[in-house]
């Protein structure tokens, strides 16, 4: 069985115990696990996911590094943490058309966790773009610096944010940190709707983008980097339309692959 969150494994094995069946084989998609909080917040949270990973069959995690560093933190035998490279719970219409309204151009960011949004409010604040930012955290924005052609969606979930992604003109993924995974689920999703993107270039990124071919990549925290790519995914029409193209070529041709392959024999 297949569980989107901890939630899940930890709902899934208690009715499996209270049902007193053969605890089903478990697992746990999309595992990312920070340690950047307070030493007693990590002590509880490093216990309670002692739980959730002894109870799932396999963890699954978005890039190699995150596997051993993962096995060594939690103990766990070798088999246990997996890396799938490709997510298994992206939205792909036939057409991106039917998510599409009636707007002016602009481009969409997403997402909380270890995203560069200073940073990108900075290059749009100057360029004079209009950019969307959907995040509900308060936190992760407070630093976006307050322009006319800048909107924050914080309450922006579901089919309303698929709408937005639909819709942009260009997808940008500023990450802020390289020693765990982010990004790549918005990143994946744009791909789907066939939309151009530029990501941070990190060590985890680098296993789902393919610079100048399915994706632009950035150097981290630079400033003139990632104004030049909006720049020029902004204002070069074949070179947005080629980079849609591709990724979602990538990513079609990939998923097939992981729902055929032995990962998934026994699930």
């Amino acid at each position: 069985m297949v569980a989107q969150s901890h939630f899940d494994i930890l709902a899934m094995s208690i009715v499996s115990l209270l049902l007193f069946r053969k605890r089903p084989k478990l697992m746990l998609l999309g595992f990312i696990y920070t340690r950047r909080q307070q030493q007693w917040i990590a002590k509880i949270k490093r216990c309670y996911f002692s739980i959730i990973v002894g109870l799932a069959h396999r963890v699954v995690c978005h890039s190699v590094l995150e596997v051993e560093d993962n096995r060594r933190f939690f103990n766990s035998p070798d088999s246990k943490f997996i890396f799938i490279p490709y997510g298994l719970h992206v939205y792909a219409p036939r057409s991106s058309a039917q998510l599409q309204p009636d707007s002016e151009p602009y481009a969409l960011s997403a997402g909380r966790s270890g995203r560069d949004y200073a940073l990108l409010g900075r290059v749009f604040a100057e360029l004079g773009y209009p950019l969307r930012i959907v995040c509900d955290s308060d936190q992760a924005v407070k630093e976006v610096e307050s322009a006319e052609n800048i909107r924050i969606l914080n309450s922006c979930y579901g089919e309303d944010y698929l709408k937005q992604l639909a819709a942009a003109k260009l997808v940008i993924v500023p990450i802020a940190v390289d020693d765990i995974s982010a990004g790549q689920m918005v990143f994946l999703q744009a791909m789907a709707l066939r939309k151009p993107v530029i990501i941070t270039d990190t060590p985890t990124t680098r296993l789902y983008a393919e610079h100048g071919k399915t994706a632009l990549l950035v150097e981290k925290g630079s400033f003139t980097e990632l104004k030049l790519a909006v720049e020029a995914v902004w204002g070069d029409v074949e070179l947005a339309a080629r980079l849609a193209e591709t990724g979602y070529r990538h990513f079609a041709i990939s998923i097939p692959w992981l729902f055929s392959s032995k990962i998934f024999a026994t699930y």
